[in-house]
């Protein structure tokens, strides 16, 4: 009864610690992309390729976005 009550805690503690270890890592992913997206946009489409404004202007974005 009280081997199963500690090896349940230790399974919890182990669980939490796991839990808290990816919840950070996941903050420091989303931090990277965060600061990192505006220099990934820049190298992978260019605005000056939409000139037009309207549907053109939609085609023209469409038509960028396809070249990425």
């Amino acid at each position: 009864m009280i081997n199963q009550k500690l090896n349940t805690s230790m399974f919890d503690i182990f669980e939490q610690q796991i839990e808290e270890r990816l919840n950070r890592q996941f903050y420091y992913l989303y931090d990277r992309i965060r600061i990192r997206f505006y220099d990934l946009f820049k190298d992978t489409f260019n605005p000056t390729t939409v000139t037009a404004s309207g549907r053109k202007g939609k085609s023209s974005y469409n038509i960028a976005c396809l070249s990425c």
